[in-house]
């Protein structure tokens, strides 16, 4: 990924990691923005001001905690706020012609990354296809 700074331009490596949020039964995403020599990426103020769909407008949704498998620094997006968005997402997705019997993993999936697709650019509809 490029990062641009007026008229410079940075290469950075992006490291996404989704990590299952067992008490908010959620994913998680964590992530963090390093140089192409790992030094990191002052990216506070650019991520500061995000907000999902439903989140209430004083409410954290991007903070550095430990990753819980690395054991190092990460951003990540609260569990939380995104319990919250999803439900919100989903509620509104549910179309009639769904069964009971139909499995919610896949649309789940797809649903949460479109959630995620501004902060991360990945093209859910290119990584899913039927």
């Amino acid at each position: 990924m490029e990062l641009d700074h007026g008229k410079q331009t940075q290469t950075v490596i992006c490291d996404f990691h989704i990590v299952y949020h067992v008490i908010y039964q959620t994913p998680v995403l964590y992530f963090r923005v390093t140089r192409l020599d790992g030094t990191p990426v002052r990216i506070s103020a650019q991520i500061g001001g995000l907000r999902l769909p439903g989140s209430k407008a004083d409410s954290t949704f991007v903070s550095v905690e430990e990753h819980p498998v690395l054991g190092t620094p990460f951003w990540f997006l609260h569990p939380c706020e995104t319990s919250a968005a999803m439900e919100l997402l989903l509620h509104q997705q549910c179309p009639a012609s769904e069964t009971a019997s139909d499995p919610p993993y896949p649309k789940y999936l797809l649903a949460w990354l479109s959630l995620v697709q501004p902060l991360t650019r990945i093209n859910p509809l290119s990584i899913w296809r039927r």
